[in-house]
C-alpha cells in the first residue's frame, strides 16, 4: 500500500513539472480509459491522474479515477473524484449513482441514499440504482422502503439473480417481522407487511397460512378460509397449518370440517400432542364429551405438564356435572405444581359445583381467589368467582367480578346474561336491558358466522 501511494505521488509531481500539451492530454486520456476498461487500474491511474492535473474538470478522467480506486479497494480515495463529477455535471445520473455506490461501499448509507435518490430523479429506470438504494435503506433499518426499492429493481429486470436473491431475502425478513406482529396481536400491522411482500411470497404455504391467520383474527372470514385452506393443501403434513385452520373452523362452529382435518392430521402425525388436543376440542365443541374426556385424559397421562389439556378436560367434566372428577384433576395438577392457577381454578370449579351450604361456597371462593392471585387475567375464573359470590348473596361483589370478566372478554356471552339478571334483581332495568341486549347480539352473530362459514366451505369443495 505505501509503495503504491508513493508511486502516485511521483506521477503527480512529474506531471506538474512537465505540463502536457493538448495532444498529449487526449492521448493519455484515451489510453487511461482503455486501461481502465481492461481493469488495468494501476497503469490507468498514471495517465488519468496526469490528465486531471492539467484539466481538473475532465469528467471522463475523474469518473474513471473513482472507478479504478474503488476497484483497487480504495473507496475513500474514490469519493472526491465522484463528488467532483457531480459538481461538474449535476444532471448526470451516472455521476450520482457512482457517488451513491461509493458511499454504500464505505458504509455511509445516509449519504448513499441521498446521492442515489438524486440519480433516480434523473433516471428512474436503472436497475443498479434501485438495487443500491435498497441496500442503503436496509442498512438504516428501513426495511419496508428497502423492499420497495428492490421490488422496483426486480420488476425492471426479472432475470438478474443478484437482485432476485436480495428481493426474496428482504421479503422473508418482512414476513418474519409480520409473524412477530402476530405474536404481539398487532394483526393489522402484520397484514400490511404481508401484503407488501405478496409478489415474491404468495406462492408459499407459510405466507398463505400467516396471512389467513391474520385475516381470521381481523374477522375477514372468506379470504381467511381461502388462505388457511390453501396453506394446508400445499403442505398437508404441517402441524402448525392444520392447527391454525382447525382453530378457524372451531371458532366459526364448522365442526364437521374441523373433525375431518384433525382426523386426517392424526393419520399423518399419530403422535402429535397438539393435533390430539385439537381433535379433542372439536369433540368438546360438538358436545361429544365422553370422546373429548378420553382424549384429554390420554394427553394428561402422556404429557402431565401440558396445562391446556387439564383446563379443557375440566370444561368437559363441568358440562357433564362430574364435580368430584374436576376436583381430583385439579389436585393432581396441584401436586405437580402448587403455583398452578389452572389447578386452583379446577378445584374451585369442582367445589362450586358440589357446594350445598355456605361452608362449601367459602371453600370454592377461596380456591378461585387463589387462582386469580396467580393469574388475574383469566376471564373464566372471574366468571366462576362471580357465580360463587352470587350464590353466597354477595351481589355487589358478583357484579364487580362480572364487570372484570367482561373487561377481559367483552364477548363472554354468559357473563352478559348473568350480569343482566343481577341488574334486574337490583331494580336497574336500563343496565339490565343493555346487558341482555349485548347477550342476544352475541348469540345472533354466532349464528350468522356459522351460516356464513358453512356457505363458504361448501363453495370450496
Amino acid at each position: 500500500m505505501m509503495k503504491h501511494a508513493s508511486f502516485v505521488l511521483v506521477v503527480l509531481v512529474a506531471t506538474l513539472r512537465w505540463p502536457l500539451y493538448a495532444q498529449d492530454v487526449t492521448t493519455r486520456l484515451q489510453r487511461g480509459l482503455q486501461l481502465a476498461l481492461r481493469n488495468s487500474c494501476e497503469a490507468a491511474l498514471v495517465d488519468l491522474n496526469a490528465v486531471v492535473a492539467v484539466d481538473s474538470r475532465n469528467k471522463l478522467a475523474l469518473n474513471a479515477i473513482g472507478t479504478c480506486e474503488a476497484r483497487l479497494g480504495h473507496p475513500e480515495r474514490a469519493t472526491n473524484s465522484f463528488r467532483r463529477v457531480t459538481e461538474i455535471a449535476p444532471s448526470d445520473w451516472l455521476a450520482w449513482s457512482n457517488l451513491g455506490a461509493n458511499h454504500l461501499t464505505l458504509k455511509q448509507p445516509e449519504l448513499a441514499t441521498a446521492a442515489l435518490q438524486k440519480a433516480l430523479n434523473l433516471k428512474s429506470t436503472e436497475v443498479s440504482v434501485w438495487f443500491n438504494l435498497g441496500q442503503a435503506l436496509e442498512l438504516q433499518g428501513k426495511t419496508q422502503p428497502a423492499f420497495r426499492a428492490l421490488d422496483r429493481a426486480e420488476r425492471l429486470n426479472t432475470r438478474d439473480t443478484h437482485v432476485t436473491a436480495a428481493w426474496q431475502g428482504l421479503a422473508n425478513k418482512l414476513a418474519t417481522q409480520a409473524a412477530e406482529q402476530v405474536e404481539n396481536k398487532n394483526y393489522q400491522a402484520a397484514k400490511t407487511l404481508l401484503w407488501e411482500v405478496r409478489r415474491p411470497l404468495a406462492s408459499s404455504a407459510s405466507w398463505n397460512n400467516l396471512l389467513g391467520y391474520v385475516e381470521f383474527k381481523l374477522g375477514d372470514r372468506v379470504p381467511a378460509f381461502d388462505h388457511l385452506q390453501k396453506a394446508v393443501h400445499m403442505e398437508p403434513d404441517s402441524e402448525d397449518f392444520l392447527l391454525d385452520l382447525g382453530e378457524y373452523l372451531l371458532t366459526y362452529h364448522a365442526h364437521d370440517a374441523a373433525t375431518r382435518f384433525f382426523v386426517e392430521g392424526l393419520r399423518r402425525n399419530p403422535d402429535s400432542m397438539r393435533i390430539q388436543f385439537g381433535l379433542a376440542m372439536v369433540y368438546q365443541a360438538e358436545k361429544r364429551h365422553e370422546k373429548a374426556i378420553a382424549l384429554f385424559n390420554k394427553l394428561v397421562m402422556s404429557h402431565p405438564t401440558f396445562e391446556p389439556a387439564y383446563s379443557a378436560m375440566g370444561r368437559s367434566l363441568e358440562r357433564t356435572l362430574q364435580w368430584q372428577e374436576i376436583i381430583n384433576l385439579g389436585k393432581s395438577l396441584r401436586a405437580r405444581n402448587e403455583s398452578s392457577a389452572v389447578a386452583w381454578h379446577l378445584i374451585g370449579a369442582g367445589l362450586l359445583g358440589q357446594a350445598h351450604d355456605s361452608g362449601g361456597l367459602a371453600e370454592a371462593t377461596s380456591a378461585l381467589q387463589k387462582s386469580l392471585r396467580l393469574n388475574p387475567t383469566s376471564s373464566e375464573t372471574h366468571f366462576l368467582l362471580a357465580k360463587a359470590y352470587d350464590q353466597s348473596g354477595r351481589s355487589s361483589d358478583a357484579i364487580d367480578s362480572l364487570k372484570q370478566t367482561l373487561s377481559l372478554d367483552p364477548q363472554h356471552e354468559s357473563a352478559h346474561y348473568v350480569l343482566g339478571q343481577l341488574y334486574r334483581k337490583a331494580g336497574k332495568s336500563n343496565l339490565a336491558y343493555e346487558q341482555l341486549k349485548a347477550h342476544e347480539k352475541i348469540r345472533e352473530r354466532k349464528r350468522d358466522e356459522t351460516v356464513s362459514l358453512i356457505v363458504t366451505e361448501s363453495k370450496t369443495r
